[in-house]
């Protein structure tokens, strides 16, 4: 069994745990991205291929979207939904700038050191990461 769009919006909560997003919120992707896809990826292609595993485009926006939520690995997401890791990786890199382009996405996985840095004199709370302490990040 794998994830589907269609599956997973019949349970609201579960989808906005998993996605970040209301179903509504998602459609609303799905509606202003949809026509880049058509345009610039599907309308491109000179032959039908092979069937996609991700039947639906609401499936493929989805699987980005819990990408982004969980930054799990691409092997992990192709197990979710039924497809190889690098299917996965060449989904994303054809849709990444696609939704870029209608949406603010901000893809950031580096914490800064403004971020993880600890000021022990105002705050006594150790440092969450024991990396940063290690790169010198955190004050003594």
């Amino acid at each position: 069994m794998s994830l589907t769009y269609c599956n997973l919006s019949k349970r609201p909560h579960v989808f906005q745990r998993m996605t970040g997003l209301s179903v509504s919120e998602f459609q609303e992707i799905v509606y202003r991205v949809h026509p880049l896809w058509e345009t610039s990826v599907e309308s491109l292609k000179k032959s039908s291929g092979r069937w996609s595993i991700l039947k639906t485009f609401e499936d493929k926006v989805m699987s980005l979207l819990i990408y982004y939520r969980t930054y799990i690995t691409h092997e992990f997401i192709g197990h979710l939904f039924g497809l190889h890791n690098s299917n996965v990786c060449r989904l994303f890199k054809k849709l990444e700038p696609l939704m870029g382009k209608r949406l603010a996405i901000k893809k950031d996985r580096t914490l800064t050191s403004e971020v993880i840095r600890c000021d022990r004199a105002t705050d006594s709370t150790p440092c969450q990461k024991s990396q940063a302490q290690e790169n010198g990040l955190c004050h003594k």
